[in-house]
């Protein structure tokens, strides 16, 4: 942004902060926006019922804040002024059910860079005479990433913007508290006018309180045996609920839902319609979820008992533009053949460990994924599991990754996964020996 220059009077300070700021206002609404825009993907993507709002602050409000601020703030220069007014661009998330608070802070922190969060109530700033705390909710001081931006938008990337997370009741009790205390067009607010506004937030908290019950009322619902997932926050809500108890059990940690969309549409395709056709894909879940996201692991899950679904959740990625943004024409996305030939060969692996994990463990009743701690089990040579790790994060990338491996890299660990499974055929163990003949025919699944 441009610096206001020369020797200014307090007043003149701000009317030239103003009028510098009316001509930059398109971009402060443009930076907004892209905020919001990710706010909405992230709720949407995660089951998380809200609405998501932004708005460049008016330049008439600015002026007004910035008169009534200076008697205490004492403006000296433009670095006062934009150290002390962070919310030039703003958006809202106003959530249906207040306990997703935590859920969203996890995900503005994966987002976005946070330069500073503000919870609220402020109980020094409660008023003396007040029963009820006030506001209730978190103020996110957040910049886009300028690495993750196209070249276009990279801009955009150092601006500051106020992410502003509130149940859609709190939201609305504090834009009339707010217009009616802070900015009073006729006069000083009266005792009557502060109880009755108090009084109000006690009903708002009350509701919070309901709303709360009405989220768990809809969890158990959607729980119940029969019932058909609608979309993809009644089926967060189920995952949410069935995995409460357990990670209760490892301390307050908030589950990281991952793509609710994603999984919600992989289901309609595998005609998992229900809660209780998830029942084999959800025992033992990684309550590391940060690391696992509950979603990834189910899909993880689906895909291995049916590998023909491979192709069919990649276009479900590619049309909901999961993919990482890139462009094929410059060669930075693998070619179809290459995806396809890893794919094929990470089947078969994945259908070996199965096999063998009936074998070694024949208690074992879950469909499994392979991962490192599983293949542990199965006693085979210590270099195989560093190898396999490698892969795993490689094709973890692939399928639900961000950052899509390029061609040449993929091309390198399909050889390799080709040499892994050569050497799986080289050990001598009857039970390796028939597992790795089972993967590679078209026999039914031994933990289907």
């Amino acid at each position: 942004m441009r610096k206001i220059e020369g020797d200014l009077t307090n007043l003149d300070l701000i009317q030239a902060f103003v009028a510098q700021y009316e001509r930059e206002y398109d971009f402060y609404s443009e930076v907004a926006k892209l905020v919001a825009q990710r706010c909405e993907a992230i709720t949407t993507e995660n089951g998380i019922r809200g609405i998501v709002s932004s708005r460049a602050k008016s330049p008439e409000r600015l002026e007004g804040k910035l008169n009534q601020r200076h008697p205490r703030k004492n403006y000296q220069s433009e670095d006062d002024i934009r150290a002390d007014i962070v919310d030039l661009s703003g958006v809202r998330i106003a959530l249906y059910f207040s306990s997703d608070r935590d859920r969203i802070k996890a995900l503005i922190h994966d987002n976005f860079i946070v330069d500073r969060v503000k919870p609220f109530p402020e109980t020094a700033a409660k008023h003396q005479n007040n029963r009820f705390d006030g506001y209730h909710g978190e103020h996110y001081l957040v910049r886009l990433d300028r690495a993750k931006l196209p070249e276009a938008q990279r801009r955009y990337g150092d601006s500051r913007v106020e992410i502003q997370v509130a149940s859609v009741l709190m939201h609305a009790w504090s834009e009339v508290e707010h217009d009616l205390v802070y900015k009073p067009l006729s006069g000083q607010v009266s005792e009557e006018e502060r109880a009755i506004l108090d009084g109000i937030n006690g009903i708002v908290l009350t509701g919070e309180v309901f709303l709360e019950r009405l989220q768990a009322a809809f969890e158990a619902r959607v729980s119940r045996k029969g019932n058909i997932f609608a979309n993809q926050y009644e089926l967060a809500g189920f995952l949410y609920d069935h995995l409460r108890d357990v990670m209760a059990a490892s301390g307050p940690v908030e589950p990281v839902m991952g793509r609710a969309d994603i999984l919600f549409r992989l289901l309609q395709e595998a005609k998992l319609y229900r809660s209780e056709d998830l029942g084999a894909y959800l025992d033992n879940l990684d309550i590391d979820t940060e690391r696992r996201p509950l979603a990834d692991q189910v899909i993880d899950r689906i895909l291995a008992s049916n590998p023909n679904l491979y192709e069919i959740y990649l276009e479900i990625r590619r049309a909901v533009g999961a993919s990482a943004p890139g462009d094929r024409s410059k060669g930075g996305y693998p070619s179809l053949e290459v995806v396809g030939s890893f794919l094929q060969k990470w089947i078969v692996l994945e259908r070996f460990s199965r096999a063998l994990l009936a074998a070694k463990a024949p208690s074992t009743r879950r469909i499994s994924f392979p991962t490192t701690a599983i293949l542990r089990r199965l006693e085979l040579p210590e270099h195989l599991y560093r190898q396999f790790e490698t892969l795993r994060r490689i094709r973890n990338n692939l399928v639900h990754g961000v950052v899509i491996p390029e061609e040449q890299l993929l091309s390198a660990a399909d050889q390799e996964l080709d040499d892994l499974i050569r050497e799986l055929g080289s050990i001598e163990d009857p039970d390796v020996h028939e597992a790795l003949r089972w993967a590679q025919s078209n026999e039914p699944d031994p933990l289907m």
